[in-house]
């Protein structure tokens, strides 16, 4: 994965790591292709780019993977969409007034209420002023 260039050693990643992608500005010492027709051969590169010619350069040398990419934003989009969503679900159930117990739990529960209320009456706490430190109830 060695190249040695006018005396000079340089290591090919093309070789070693590629993606098998293509970008702009490819060197020529690396290109791993035959020249095409449409390539633009400067001294030290191929197909060099400037700034603006960059936009869409890659989706456009490389059509599958930018479909892929595309696939896999709008996958990410659609997983926090559905995360709010969720989040909006849960939070709503937290808000809303609605009970999730049944009619006979319901009752059960108020009992209870009304015994422990009647309970800390008896031992002479007034229930809404008195904070869990403030109230012990001894049985």
């Amino acid at each position: 994965y060695i190249v040695i260039h006018e005396g000079a050693v340089w290591w090919n990643f093309r070789k070693s790591h590629s993606d098998g992608l293509e970008y702009g500005d490819l060197d020529v010492r690396f290109l791993d292709r035959p020249l095409r027709s449409t390539d633009v051969v400067k001294e030290n590169a191929v197909n060099t780019t400037t700034k603006q010619s960059r936009k869409g350069g890659f989706e456009r040398r490389n059509p599958e993977a930018s479909h892929q990419r595309k696939q896999k934003q709008l996958q990410k989009q659609k997983n926090k969409q559905e995360r709010r969503k969720e989040k909006q679900q849960h939070k709503a159930i937290l808000d809303s007034s609605s009970s999730y117990l049944s009619a006979s739990e319901e009752a059960r529960l108020e009992n209870a209420w009304g015994e422990l209320e009647e309970h800390i009456a008896l031992q002479g706490i007034d229930a809404k002023n008195a904070s869990s430190h403030e109230a012990t109830i001894q049985s």
